[in-house]
């Protein structure tokens, strides 16, 4: 599985592509419709904390793709479950 967050325009082609692959891919984004747009293409739309469990527990690989001011990667990087993983 891998864990996407942020599926804004660079993010969603992402994934478009991964789930041509046929890859299992779990994605989040803080305007949520973005996220749900995917559905279309067979991501599955995941809670924050749920993705990130997950995403941990299973080493999965997670990647995020945010706007210049890194809202999306700083989110992720001050999540108390993935600072301890760290």
């Amino acid at each position: 599985m891998i864990a996407w967050f942020g599926t804004g325009l660079l993010g969603a082609g992402f994934v478009g592509a991964l789930r041509r692959r046929g890859e299992d891919v779990r994605v989040w984004n803080r305007t949520p419709e973005k996220a749900r747009a995917l559905e279309s293409v067979g991501a599955q739309v995941a809670q924050v904390r749920s993705a990130v469990e997950r995403a941990v527990q299973r080493k999965t690989t997670v990647f995020a793709a945010g706007p210049e001011n890194g809202s999306a990667t700083e989110f992720i990087i001050h999540t108390t479950l993935l600072r301890t993983f760290l």
